[in-house]
């Protein structure tokens, strides 16, 4: 619930929601040049609104205002055909290739009644100890136990060092 924003601003981070109250508060959206929905695949209903309502704003009064759907795993072509102009100009579609990297999913075969966080701590343990090259990554439903989690790894006996960063909602914006 912060606003850093001040007359300089250039780019605002923002939810959907705030976008909606936004578009409420100034329906043309006058001091905005672009819209750019982020991580798109990840649909709900206020976001899809939002895009509604900004392509309607478009197509309306706003021809200026520019929106860009961006998604890593979306299919490009329902949404690039949504954004197309009533005019029937088509929505340019940018791929963007990038590096990617091998994973590995390994499932248990038994049904194990520990708590996620040991369970997880002693798959790393096995993995580390193992001496395999390359990172591991490790998802966890919450800020507890994201935590629980990392103090279980430090209670592991590990063949090496290893750096246990968190990252979840709730940490401080130096973190």
């Amino acid at each position: 619930f912060e606003d850093r924003t001040s007359p300089g601003t250039k780019i605002s981070f923002i939810t959907e929601g705030v976008l909606l109250r936004w578009l409420q508060e100034d329906a043309a959206l006058n001091d905005i040049g672009a819209v750019l929905f982020d991580e798109f695949h990840e649909r709900n209903l206020l976001s899809d609104v939002a895009l509604a309502l900004v392509k309607r704003l478009q197509a309306t009064r706003r021809p200026d205002l520019k929106i860009v759907v961006m998604s890593a795993t979306l299919d490009a072509e329902p949404i690039a055909n949504y954004l197309a102009s009533a005019e029937g100009i088509p929505c340019p579609v940018v791929i963007s290739e990038g590096q990617s990297f091998p994973v590995e999913v390994r499932h248990q075969k038994i049904r194990d009644p520990r708590p996620a966080h040991e369970q997880a701590a002693e798959t790393v343990a096995r993995i580390v100890n193992s001496g395999a090259e390359g990172d591991v990554l490790v998802f966890m439903p919450g800020m507890w136990e994201i935590n629980a989690t990392i103090q279980a790894i430090g209670r592991e006996k590990l063949a090496e060092r290893v750096a246990c960063i968190p990252l979840h909602g709730d940490l401080a914006p130096d973190d």
